[in-house]
């Protein structure tokens, strides 16, 4: 089937659907942009039913490096009328060995899990994401199997090299589209998996190149380390050395005896003294500003709070008794005038 003709049998299809809901609209939008980012490197196919745009058939290869490798996944997308508001549910054709098929499975982005889903994604994005579910643990979820990895190489062989899917699933059309979609993955099987090969060496050698390079960092930061410690060893026997001389050169005098001893405990004590003075000047510093005492508050600003106070209470107990008596006047009102009323009636009678 050529793209001419599935795009002239969508858009029959679509005027048989009202093309004014959100759904359809969405849809058709979805269509089109599947077409037009459509590229021979994509690793899925994605087609809507000729008779229904709510249902698509796909195919998938199998990720890379794993035991679903080159293997083509055939697969429904059944879109409910809510869409995009609500998730599709998703159906697997070929048999794969992760997936039950013919089942509906249970993923985060399928019908299983609506809160988890969000109306911004697209069929393509949620093919992408079930690309990548197949090397994950299954974990008892519904539709999931867990087959040995020999047996799912087995399926992903038998999956690629059959000329044409070997389920029979709906009419003559959609066998047709089958056929059509599954053609179409094996002319660019290669292709995909070479470009795909490609990208892991990429990834394998910027993930080796950033090894490389952080440990040559760390060996220049070692070598760097052992400098800084050498030159500190250096610096700091410099200064030892250095001491011993002044040492020497300040027990030693001219005269043979010790002339610089005196001079080295003058200025101690004058060191110390220095520290006493200043041990006095922080003291004093914390002395200058004593915890001040809290005054108790004025007795006349207390007396005057106590008579406001007063007045409003006076206040609200006058506005609470008008209201009172207005309330008892209209209840004697109100007796009077029923009163009046009955006798009225009385005459009338």
């Amino acid at each position: 089937m050529s793209v001419d003709a599935s795009t002239s049998s969508a858009s029959s299809t679509a005027a048989r659907f009202n093309a004014n809901t959100p759904s359809v609209k969405r849809i058709l939008r979805e269509i089109r942009e599947l077409r037009a980012e459509a590229t021979a490197l994509e690793a899925f196919i994605a087609e809507p039913c000729e008779d229904d745009i709510f249902e698509f058939h796909f195919a998938v290869f199998g990720p890379p490096r794993t035991a679903f490798e080159r293997g083509i996944y055939h697969g429904r997308i059944l879109l409910p009328p809510e869409y995009p508001f609500k998730p599709p549910s998703f159906v697997l054709l070929t048999a794969n060995g992760r997936f039950e098929t013919g089942t509906k499975i249970c993923l985060s982005i399928s019908q299983h899990h609506p809160k988890q889903w969000q109306p911004s994604w697209s069929i393509r994005a949620a093919l992408t994401a079930m690309r990548a579910f197949f090397p994950t643990p299954p974990e008892g979820a519904v539709g999931s199997l867990d087959w040995s990895d020999d047996v799912r190489r087995e399926l992903a062989e038998a999956s690629w090299r059959a000329s044409e899917p070997t389920f029979a699933h709906g009419n003559e059309k959609r066998r047709a589209l089958s056929a059509s979609v599954h053609e179409r993955m094996l002319a660019r099987m290669e292709a995909v998996m070479a470009m795909e090969s490609v990208k892991d060496a990429g990834d394998d050698g910027a993930s080796a190149s950033e090894g490389g390079a952080r440990s040559e960092n760390a060996i220049e930061d070692d070598d760097a380390n052992e400098d800084d410690v050498e030159d500190e060893a250096t610096s700091e026997g410099g200064l030892r050395s250095r001491a011993s001389e002044d040492d020497v050169s300040t027990v030693d005098g001219d005269d043979g005896n010790d002339v610089g001893v005196e001079p080295s405990r003058a200025m101690r004590a004058e060191d110390v003294a220095r520290e006493d003075e200043r041990e006095d000047e922080r003291e004093d510093e914390n002395d200058e500003d004593p915890p001040r005492p809290v005054t108790p508050p004025n007795e006349t600003e207390r007396e005057d709070r106590l008579a406001r106070r007063a007045q409003e209470l006076a206040k609200t107990k006058q506005q609470l008794d008008t209201t009172a008596w207005a309330l008892v006047f209209a209840i004697v009102a109100i007796t009077i005038k029923r009163l009046v009323v009955q006798q009225v009636i009385g005459a009338l009678q």
